[in-house]
């Protein structure tokens, strides 16, 4: 290049500078350029700070190396409404889990703005809704986590607790954290379904089977199985221990009185430190007498007693119309298996409908907790002949009067050994409460609600991770009577009185500045 050449260009560059809009324009372009570079360097060193004075979305180690363990992509979905209080803390927690695992998709889905895409999540998965009185819509489900063919369902009661002194435990993480490590886990429980002594069939897919109940069991990685305990071979397994590999035992409704030998068996299995759930039906012999089921012996282990009994609620508010009061919708008590129901008689469609029920009793030495009961009008009869004498029409006074138990569950010290927790036992008096039809009609919502708690309670287990508590803080406002005066007092009185003076404080200034005002004009 010449000389002149060069003046030239070193002439033409000082003018550009020299000139205030290239100036400009250059200052815009350097500030994009580190615009992009700054976004270039949060994306790939995603940070986030937790400034809250409890460390709410601050997640504890064990969430993080679970995290930093995902080796392959994890789906979770959001079924919570935007008007949902749970919903802003959710997504702060999501947003933390995915700065550690970018893999995780996550999709919120609104059931009131996105009908159409709820209803197809709900055909899927099988979640139960209903609405509130103001007409939003609640699931059984509010987190679905999944991978492959592996889902685990959270509700919104495993969010956050609260305790009888009015506080709320937030517990966001330790759902999630539990949720994603029971999905990735290649172990899968196992429940065993006795036959042999006329129980509820598996295969059977009516309205009175147990196929809708596999389905669901299935579907929430479960192992179903079925253990004959009627012939010689199926006892004879695993060198007489049939319920070898059985994290939970269920005996559904058998017709026919269990022997000795299979009994003992049950016992065994909850000695042991296994889990049982009996659903008991009543034995009737070829007289219209009531007989032992045989199954006295693994229930008194927990001290319950079964009661070879009849049980008939004719309370209006409780029975179905048709009967006598042999189908009726029991009172739950307050337990862990009977969340989400209703605790009063408001809601009868949130409360479990049984039929053909026994009544039950506890040992001095019991341990066992109630979980449903009878209306006080209820009473339980040992002896069916004078009811099938009269067709029906009649029912006969029993000696037994209500409220009668219908209902236990009971968890057993912890046997020698590393066991965390001894046996689980829930012994039911009605077996219907597996049946099909629950997850079929609406109207049983609380009969299907309530055996999918007792099944989740019976087949728990220790967490795999162990995630910190979260401090509690207050739910909600205490207000009391005085509370709410002193507010009626501040609405009506103080309010108004403060915004009048201030009104007339205003006017005076304002006509005494005119005065003023118009006395300098004057002089």
């Amino acid at each position: 290049m010449s000389r002149g050449a060069l003046e030239w260009v070193t002439s033409t560059w000082r003018g550009l500078l020299a000139s205030p809009r290239w100036l400009a324009a250059l200052a815009v372009l350097a500030a994009g350029v580190l615009a992009v570079q700054a976004n270039v360097l949060v994306a790939r060193y995603y940070a986030r700070w937790d400034l809250t004075s409890e460390g709410t979305y601050t997640l504890s180690q064990p969430t993080r190396d679970l995290l930093g363990s995902l080796e392959e992509p994890l789906e979770i979905t959001v079924l919570l409404s935007r008007s949902d209080r749970l919903l802003v803390d959710v997504r702060h927690m999501l947003d933390a889990y995915r700065a550690i695992a970018p893999d995780l998709r996550i999709e919120y889905v609104d059931p009131d703005a996105e009908p159409a895409r709820f209803l197809s999540l709900q055909q899927r998965h099988g979640i139960a809704a209903g609405a509130t009185q103001d007409g939003r819509l609640i699931t059984d489900a509010s987190l679905i986590i999944g991978r492959d063919d592996r889902f685990w369902f959270v509700s919104a009661d495993e969010l956050v607790s609260f305790d009888d002194e009015g506080f709320a435990q937030p517990r966001i993480e330790a759902a999630l954290t539990e949720g994603i490590a029971r999905v990735v886990a290649h172990e899968r429980d196992r429940i065993c379904f006795t036959s042999g002594h006329g129980e509820l069939s598996l295969e059977d897919g009516s309205s009175q089977g147990l196929g809708e109940l596999r389905h669901r069991l299935e579907r929430s990685n479960f192992d179903v199985d079925t253990v004959d305990l009627a012939g010689p071979a199926g006892r004879a397994r695993h060198g007489g221990r049939p319920f070898t590999g059985c994290h939970l035992v269920v005996v559904a409704g058998p017709e026919r009185t269990v022997p000795p030998g299979a009994a003992r068996l049950l016992e065994e299995h909850v000695a042991s430190g296994g889990n049982l759930l009996l659903l008991l039906n009543p034995v009737v012999d070829d007289d219209g007498r009531l007989r032992p089921s045989g199954l006295e012996g693994a229930a008194r282990l927990a001290g319950i007693d079964i009661e070879a009994a009849f049980v008939i609620d004719p309370d209006p508010a409780s029975r179905l119309p048709q009967g006598i009061g042999e189908a009726f919708f029991a009172r739950p008590k307050v337990h862990g298996i009977t969340r989400g129901l209703a605790l009063s008689e408001e809601r009868v469609e949130a409360r479990p409908l049984l039929i053909a029920a026994q009544p039950l009793g506890t040992t001095p030495e019991s341990v066992a907790l109630p979980l449903l009961q009878s209306s006080s009008e209820a009473f339980a009869v040992d002896d069916l002949r004078p009811l099938q004498a009269s067709g029906g029409r009649a029912a006969p006074r029993g000696e037994r009067p209500g409220p009668l138990a219908l209902a236990y569950a009971a968890e057993l010290p912890a046997p020698s050994g590393p066991a965390p927790r001894g046996a689980r036992l829930v012994v039911v008096g009605a077996a219907n409460v597996a049946w099909s039809r629950n997850w079929r009609d609406p109207a049983l919502f609380g009969t299907r609600l309530f055996m999918e708690n007792t099944i989740a309670w019976l087949a728990d287990r220790p967490a795999l991770v162990s995630v910190p508590e979260r401090p509690r803080h207050p739910a909600g406002l205490s207000v009391t009577e005085e509370s709410l005066l002193e507010i009626q007092r501040y609405v009506l009185i103080y309010m108004p009185l403060t915004a009048a003076l201030s009104g007339l404080f205003i006017l005076l200034r304002r006509r005494r500045t005119e005065r003023l005002s118009r006395r300098e004009e004057a002089a």
